[in-house]
């Protein structure tokens, strides 16, 4: 071959190779970024997904999770509106002389001065405004009441009062002064009056033996002496009745109420506040016997301030820590109570105290505190 021809062909096929390695290196750019498309079109369908899941998300109106969302908003801080108060199956110690046997109680606590809330550690700085409520009271914390709360004043023409049951009537004795003391025994129906208290009529009053014709014959003083002396007791004679206000007749903390049902139950008198007026002694005797609800005191709303702690917005439950009993409550002695036991927080930025039973840190029984002051031995 002449070394023209050669010359030829060397040219030529250095010119076709560099036309296949342009051809292959833009085979090889195209093939490496096929891969990147592809992969930036997968991140874009998958953020398109996660948008539409969040704002499908959005638009659901189920509650949030606390599992999920452990730390919820606090609620706004706020001392407006009332305390409301729930009681569960607790004998709560107005002093250390008056238990009331609480089935259940439905109220709210209310200011006695503008400036001051609700304080635990000052029982006449609120009254307790009952709306609904099941509420028995015991022989001996009736004798309590008459004793050092309507009669205790110089003068009063009974004393040294004493309670039981007879078949379904009270039957109270004690003296009465008439130029010396002299027994006295009443036997009497109860009932409620039509605004809301409670009436005592005797079917039989006899004083040393004797029978008399009423409560006026028995006190031996005019009618307007036993009204003046006793209306801020809680006490008032109609005709030859008697007609007790619970609103007047007890210890700190006042209470406001109208009793509607009034009966006995066991040993106890049991006084239902509120709802129907008519209730027949079967749907009464339910009501005292049932425990139903867990034992327990529940304060929610407003301000409620205890010890050195304030609450706004408050929410506060005290629990029995042995619910195998009523819960033995006292407003005198909470401190004592609330140091015994435990307190933990709620999500709801509440508060959940598990106390003992009062009569446990007394070391006595849930009926020796007021039997003693009748100088009853405790069972």
């Amino acid at each position: 071959m002449k070394p023209k021809s050669l010359l030829f062909v060397f040219s030529m096929s250095l010119t076709l190779g560099a036309i296949g390695c342009k051809t292959s290196a833009d085979s090889t750019v195209t093939a490496q970024s096929a891969p990147h498309q592809n992969v930036v079109t997968a991140q874009e369908v998958t953020s398109s997904a996660e948008s539409k899941s969040e704002n499908a998300s959005e638009n659901k109106t189920e509650p949030p999770s606390y599992t999920a969302d452990p730390e919820p908003p606090p609620p706004p801080p706020s001392s407006k509106g009332l305390t409301r108060e729930v009681m569960k199956n607790v004998n709560f110690h107005a002093d250390d002389l008056v238990v009331y046997d609480i089935r259940t109680i439905r109220g709210s606590l209310l200011r006695r001065y503008k400036s001051k809330p609700p304080i635990f550690d000052d029982k006449r700085s609120f009254i307790l405004n009952i709306d609904s409520a099941v509420i028995g009271v015991r022989m001996d914390t009736m004798a309590n009441l008459m004793n050092s709360y309507v009669f205790a004043y110089p003068g009063a023409p009974l004393k040294n009062f004493r309670f039981s049951i007879d078949g379904n009537q009270l039957k109270a004795t004690g003296s009465v002064h008439k130029m010396a003391d002299l027994p006295f025994e009443v036997k009497a129906i109860l009932s409620a009056t039509s605004d809301g208290k409670i009436r005592i009529h005797p079917t039989s009053i006899k004083t040393a033996g004797l029978p008399v014709k009423g409560f006026l014959h028995l006190f031996g003083v005019e009618m307007d002496d036993v009204i003046r002396a006793k209306q801020a007791r809680g006490l008032r004679i109609d005709d030859n009745d008697l007609i007790l206000d619970p609103e007047q007749m007890s210890p700190p903390p006042m209470i406001r109420g109208k009793v509607t049902a009034v009966q006995i139950v066991g040993d106890e008198v049991i006084m239902i506040f509120g709802g129907r007026v008519t209730l027949s002694e079967g749907e009464i005797a339910r009501l005292a016997n049932s425990r139903s609800g867990g034992n327990y005191v529940h304060y929610r709303g407003g301000m409620l301030r205890f010890g050195k702690l304030t609450m706004t917005n408050s929410d506060l439950k005290i629990v029995d820590s042995n619910p195998r009993d009523p819960f033995d409550f006292s407003i005198d002695h909470y401190s004592r109570q609330m140091v015994a036991g435990y307190a933990k927080p709620t999500p709801r930025y509440g508060l959940v105290a598990y106390v003992p039973d009062y009569y446990r840190l007394q070391n006595t029984s849930p009926k020796a505190i007021s039997g003693r002051a009748n100088n009853k031995p405790s069972p």
